[in-house]
């Protein structure tokens, strides 16, 4: 088997957790504890941040790096989002995989000191995930709710969540003036914007699509409840958006459209 292969299979069984939950925060904290000291060597601005800012930037390469693997290992077990050929066991396991996206933002929430209505985006995805994966997962619909969840861990916790962090890293620790940094900033508020409207594109075009078959296997009181969870998610997603063109703006870029 090849090293992805078993990277896999570890993570898709729940009975090793007890064994991968540690070593993955431990992991998680060595690489936070490198990155600090490699910029503090390596780049000047970075000791002149305040130590809030200092755990904040520290953070982000290993927490990048942490669920893009885990979307990697999720997406080998799953190459085709519309994929039909998945059985409930094979869904289970992919669910047992995505998982451990949550030691990321858990480990996330606990070192690095954040504004409450960041930590509250974190753990209303968070439970929006954990919602399907505890409840849905084991209705007939499992199909369809394997296809809806590969689009927000794609393109929400993949490509979205990575280029924020990106454009904040560099936004905290690029010099302003060079021509560099700034088309850095640029480039990742463009690409955050773009993933995020290829988000909300997919979603909502999933929704249309497949309504019916989601009216069908989900009750009234479940249905307001989705409605109340996306609008509350719409409003940080709407907060994130402006909180980037801040900075773009206050970087001297502006991202348009």
């Amino acid at each position: 088997m090849s090293l992805v292969e078993n990277l896999s299979a570890l993570l898709a069984d729940r009975q090793k957790d007890r064994l991968t939950i540690p070593f993955e925060i431990l992991s998680l904290y060595l690489a936070t504890e490198l990155c600090s000291k490699l910029f503090s060597r390596f780049i000047n601005r970075f000791d002149t941040r305040p130590a809030l800012h200092q755990r904040q930037l520290s953070i982000i390469p290993p927490i990048i790096g942490f669920k893009l693997v885990i979307i990697a290992l999720f997406l080998s077990r799953q190459p085709s989002i519309t994929s039909s050929s998945l059985d409930a066991s094979s869904i289970d396991e992919l669910f047992n995989i995505i998982n451990h996206t949550a030691i990321g933002y858990l480990f996330e929430i606990l070192y690095r000191p954040s504004p409450p209505l960041l930590q509250g985006h974190h753990i209303l995805l968070q439970s929006l995930t954990y919602y399907f994966i505890l409840y849905l997962r084991f209705q007939s619909s499992y199909m369809l709710i394997s296809q809806f969840t590969s689009i927000f861990i794609i393109f929400g916790m993949g490509l979205t969540d990575s280029f924020v962090d990106l454009m904040v890293l560099v936004y905290r620790l690029a010099p302003e003036g060079s021509e560099w940094s700034s088309f850095l900033v640029k480039l990742f508020g463009r690409g955050s914007e773009v993933a995020r409207a290829a988000e909300w594109v997919m979603l909502c075009g999933f929704i249309v699509v497949k309504f019916q078959d989601l009216s069908a296997n989900l009750s009234d009181f479940e249905m307001i409840g989705w409605a109340l969870a996306l609008a509350l998610w719409v409003w940080t997603e709407v907060d994130d958006f402006i909180t980037i063109r801040a900075m773009t703006s206050k970087f001297g870029i502006h991202v348009k459209h």
